[in-house]
């Protein structure tokens, strides 16, 4: 059966419970769904949705020990001290488990997965491998950062779709391997851990191709880019800064593949969080007077959900 792992704290609650939505949704099977948070409570804000979902078969939910040494560059930027969690799965996964699989928050299934992942499954079984990636493209073989890392291979992978062998993982002792990389590096962690997981494989994966782990640029997509989504890919990342959920973000249409599963448990039409709340004052303005207001699938609901935001 498989094993589907989510590592947030409270500020990503409903980015995951969207994007676990979408997943079970989509799969044709059981699975279990293993979770690391920063709360014990977590379990009683999970929506029905979810608990009673035909495809949930088992839920397991963990609490992060926190230590902020373990979490170097995270202030002041748009990630967590929630993406350092996996780094530490030995502490919080039963040794019975043989592989899981991992979701970033803001990654949304658009198609069934599973029969491909249990393929790389499969392979990273009978080639021993630890982890299961996609290569990160646009990353030159020389590269600058990647070396000044201590990276050699050449390779670099996105983090945010991940195959993982758990006892390997356990065999390889990554926590350990980690804090050491953290303790000495913490001020060239740039990319969080996703730098160290780099450092720790040095291009050593198994390949898992783009269309299961889809970046997309939520201020750079084109139109052609929609027929892709909608033919091609599984997973859609949504990576950057901008994000589905913010109102410069909602602003342009491909924000709607996250926004419809956010509905799928939500009273609203539109989950609007606020990081600048004078800059999402101007992208309202600038959706009702540009009139792009209308491209919305709700438009009113959108005028009024966005400005009943501001006082919450």
């Amino acid at each position: 059966m498989i094993n589907l792992l989510y590592c947030f704290d409270s500020n990503y609650d409903e980015m995951a419970f969207s994007s676990i939505i979408s997943v079970l949704d989509k799969i044709n099977e059981k699975i279990n769904l293993y979770i690391i948070h920063n709360t014990n409570d977590l379990i009683k804000n999970l929506p029905d949705y979810i608990l009673q979902h035909k495809n949930l078969n088992d839920i397991n939910i963990q609490k992060f020990q926190s230590s902020e040494e373990y979490f170097p560059n995270v202030e002041n930027s748009h990630v967590s001290e929630a993406t350092y969690y996996r780094l530490f799965l030995q502490d919080y996964i039963d040794d019975g488990v043989d592989f899981l699989i991992y979701f970033d928050a803001d990654v949304i299934c658009l198609k069934d997965p599973m029969p491909y992942l249990k393929l790389k499954i499969q392979s990273m079984n009978e080639n021993k491998m630890e982890i299961g990636v996609m290569n990160q493209p646009g990353i030159p073989e020389v590269d600058i950062r990647s070396i000044n890392l201590g990276i050699n291979s050449g390779k670099y992978f996105n983090a945010g779709v991940m195959i993982i062998n758990f006892p390997l993982w356990r065999e390889k002792n990554i926590k350990e391997s980690a804090i050491k990389i953290i303790s000495e590096k913490k001020d060239e962690l740039s990319l969080w851990d996703q730098d160290v997981l780099n450092i720790i494989f040095d291009g050593k994966f198994e390949y898992i191709d783009y269309k299961y782990n889809y970046r997309m640029d939520i201020l750079n997509f084109s139109k052609n880019e929609v027929k892709v989504l909608d033919n091609d890919i599984y997973l859609l990342h949504y990576f950057g800064k901008s994000k589905p959920w913010s109102l410069k973000g909602i602003n342009f249409g491909i924000s709607e593949y996250y926004q419809k599963e956010y509905r799928k448990f939500s009273n609203n039409k539109y989950h609007i969080v606020h990081n600048w709340k004078k800059g999402s004052l101007i992208y309202i303005s600038q959706i009702v007077f540009s009139g792009k207001i209308f491209k919305l699938k709700y438009p009113f609901r959108f005028l009024i959900e966005s400005l009943q935001s501001f006082f919450k």
